[in-house]
């Protein structure tokens, strides 16, 4: 099973990153599974990116179901690279 996220629109892929660089200078970032799940349920997250070469893909599935239920913004990326 493929995790199918992707930003099409090169303008909100951009802002996105320019967020995590925020998030990441002022100590907000949260990375891996276990710590964003618990982000998006207290309803701290602001925005999710997931990167579609994570391993092992069941580690995130739940992750685009549970920021639908929290209106939390969830995105994809190509690789963790790109992070």
């Amino acid at each position: 099973m493929t995790i199918q996220l992707k930003v099409d629109d090169k303008d909100l892929s951009e802002k996105s990153l320019e967020a995590i660089e925020v998030a990441r200078k002022a100590g907000k970032l949260k990375r891996g599974a276990n710590e964003v799940t618990k982000a998006v349920e207290r309803n701290t997250a602001k925005l999710v990116v997931i990167a579609k070469d994570t391993q092992p893909e069941e580690g995130v599935m739940h992750l685009p179901i549970l920021c639908e239920e929290k209106n939390i913004p969830c995105i994809g990326t190509d690789s963790k690279t790109e992070l």
